[in-house]
């Protein structure tokens, strides 16, 4: 025959463990949610971004039909800020902050017709880092987060062989 208060004792350790396990569990999915939830406050904002600089969206659309432009309209259009939603994509990328699969289903096909479609993209960014190693002396990394996340995603669609016609 078990002890009363030992079979009490059992039941109270396997209902703390069962309890620990569950709001690891629930954690988990709070914080995948989160950081979710915070890829598509970012993408919105591309999207807003692209809504509100129409000459600027033209061109992210199709950077062929467009091109010259962003050279001529980097600074009008704050082109800079457009970047900068990738390159804070890259940095939670980076930390293994989010799936690469969500940003890959939501922007990859921005970075890829931007890069992809005519170098005037990678020679802006070209151009604003000699400016700025020529000015400070010091070697400049503007938007290799923007680089890198690029490279990831291709990356990514190669490994999982998306986008084969």
């Amino acid at each position: 025959m078990i002890d009363k208060s030992l079979l009490i004792s059992l039941v109270s350790a396997l209902a703390a463990v069962v309890s620990a396990l569950y709001a690891h569990r629930t954690t988990k999915l709070s914080e995948k949610r989160l950081k979710t939830e915070y890829v598509f406050s970012l993408y919105k904002e591309i999207i807003q971004w692209l809504n509100n600089h129409k000459e600027a969206r033209d061109w992210v659309y199709e950077p062929k039909v467009n091109e010259g432009k962003l050279k001529d309209n980097w600074d009008n259009w704050h082109f800079d800020d457009f970047l900068g939603y990738f390159e804070a994509l890259w940095a939670l990328k980076k930390k293994n902050a989010v799936d690469i699969e969500l940003i890959y289903d939501l922007v990859s096909d921005y970075l890829v017709s931007m890069f992809e479609e005519t170098n005037e993209l990678k020679e802006c960014i070209q151009q604003l880092r000699e400016s700025y190693e020529k000015e400070k002396g010091a070697p400049s990394f503007y938007y290799e987060g923007v680089e890198n996340l690029y490279k990831h995603l291709k990356e990514f669609e190669k490994q999982h062989k998306l986008k084969e016609l």
